[in-house]
């Protein structure tokens, strides 16, 4: 998905392949982030919702 012309997903994607390969961040630390990047996740794909690719109708 793109927004603004950023891809969100491959973005996402390079900061887990980093997080995997950085040993100098904390598990606490990694756990947030992962937080953080479900959130974003969940966000960008709410971007593209209307009523005519979800459930809800116009009103809610």
């Amino acid at each position: 998905m793109k927004v603004s012309g950023i891809d969100i997903d491959a973005t996402i994607a390079h900061v887990r392949q980093q997080l995997e390969t950085d040993n100098t961040v904390i598990p606490v630390l990694k756990l947030a982030i992962e937080a953080l990047l479900m959130v974003i996740l969940i966000l960008a794909n709410r971007l593209g919702m209307n009523s005519k690719n979800s459930s809800k109708p116009p009103s809610t």
